[in-house]
């Protein structure tokens, strides 16, 4: 959450599933899309209270940020294969 801006707003876009390490813990669980639920400013108004809650002090994401990544993700709907596609990806 902390990382690229533009990272958080593919995970929220498309969801996960697979194994992912956050500080030092590695979870393999599934994290479901919210794409077709929410608006960009919804996930981005999730994604920054997260980014600045719960000892986080990163800045907050765009609207528009999560629009350029929406746009970029064009029609997929699979969720991210884990921590590796994440990081190939960026």
């Amino acid at each position: 959450m902390n990382g690229d801006a533009s990272k958080v707003a593919e995970i929220l876009l498309l969801g996960i599933n697979g194994p992912i390490t956050v500080k030092d813990a590695t979870f393999n669980g599934v994290m479901p899309a919210f794409g077709h639920q929410l608006s960009d400013a919804e996930i981005a108004a999730v994604a920054s209270h997260v980014r600045a809650s719960f000892g986080n002090k990163s800045p907050a994401v765009t609207a528009d940020v999560v629009k350029a990544e929406r746009a970029k993700l064009g029609n997929r709907s699979t969720p991210l294969a884990g921590e590796a596609e994440l990081q190939a990806q960026h």
